[in-house]
């Protein structure tokens, strides 16, 4: 197999990413190195799942770029991760400034990321784990699951 992107981690926003990849045109692959894709998801929000703020300024960052941090949330604003959410079918429900699914179930959130690879069938490797290598092994990563390294091409 050969593969236009790589995205290291199931996370919220290794699955964001690989999904927008995939849309857009490029064969992309997610490598995991936990048994199961968005694990950390169901916990967020006190498992309700708040998935964006409707007010952001750059006073809530801290650190020494919050001007940065603001560049890239207004390339992706609130209005971007609802309209992105909705194509998941997920919608909101506010609650204080936070949005939440309207299930108010992160399970929900979870299930609508792993639906939507499914059905653009980006492949997916659990138990896989990247270490730094260099060279012809580049390409290398190391299944936890089958304890053998596993090739993976990227194209050119």
């Amino acid at each position: 197999m050969s593969f236009d992107c790589v995205v290291i981690g199931g996370g919220a926003a290794g699955m964001m990413a690989a999904i927008q990849c995939k849309e857009n045109n490029m064969q992309t692959v997610i490598i995991e190195h936990t048994a199961k894709l968005g694990t950390k998801i169901l916990k967020t929000g006190n498992g309700k799942c708040n998935f964006s703020n409707t007010f952001m300024t750059k006073e809530m960052y801290q650190n020494n770029n919050a001007d940065y941090a603001m560049r890239i949330i207004n390339r992706f604003n609130v209005d971007d991760t609802i309209h992105f959410f909705e194509n998941l079918s997920v919608y909101k429900k506010e609650r204080n400034g936070y949005l939440y699914p309207r299930s108010e179930m992160a399970a929900s959130v979870a299930l609508a990321f792993t639906g939507k690879i499914q059905a653009l069938d980006i492949p997916v490797f659990l138990r896989h784990l990247l270490k730094k290598l260099t060279g012809q092994a580049a390409n290398m990563c190391y299944s936890l699951k089958e304890r053998r390294l596993i090739q993976l091409r990227l194209r050119q």
